[in-house]
């Protein structure tokens, strides 16, 4: 008997130290609209998100956000992740457009992923980004980049 509770001990330790995930981290790319009204959002951005381009209405509001991109799980890793880790294409933009009462919608802007070192608030330059981050207790860390949408946005 005193032979089985020390086997069982040993495997019991043994299925919990290998049971037990790494650290690992997964950034991704959010937008928020504080533009004072109502959005819709084109995006032909691919990560591991989605492979297809993302189309939606992006209603006005401090907490009204979605998520636009993110990037592989990098195991063994507890850090920052770069935006670029997001973003698997290099044609990638992002586009909105106001919407009228009637349902029309009209192009205000458009930011390309290969512009995202010019000048000006750019969705794909990180210095134009909110940054933060969330870990949780089994070693994950979650990088989150925010774009928000200005008034001046609409110009």
């Amino acid at each position: 008997m005193r032979r089985f509770n020390l086997v069982f001990c040993l495997l019991l330790a043994v299925g919990l130290l290998t049971g037990c995930d790494l650290s690992y981290t997964v950034s991704s790319l959010w937008i928020c609209n504080e533009s004072g009204q109502p959005l819709y959002v084109e995006s032909t951005i691919k990560s591991e998100l989605t492979s297809t381009d993302l189309c939606f209405m992006l209603e006005e509001g401090e907490g009204n956000m979605e998520i636009l991109a993110k990037s592989a799980r990098y195991e063994d890793m507890q850090s920052y992740l770069p935006l670029s880790h997001c973003i698997n294409n290099q044609d990638a933009k992002v586009s909105i457009y106001t919407v009228s009462d009637g349902g029309e919608k009209q192009l205000v802007h458009t930011w390309h992923y290969s512009d995202r070192d010019k000048e000006g608030r750019e969705i794909f330059n990180e210095k134009c980004l909110s940054q933060g981050g969330d870990s949780t207790p089994d070693g994950g860390y979650f990088p989150t980049f925010t774009f928000t949408i200005l008034p001046e946005d609409l110009n």
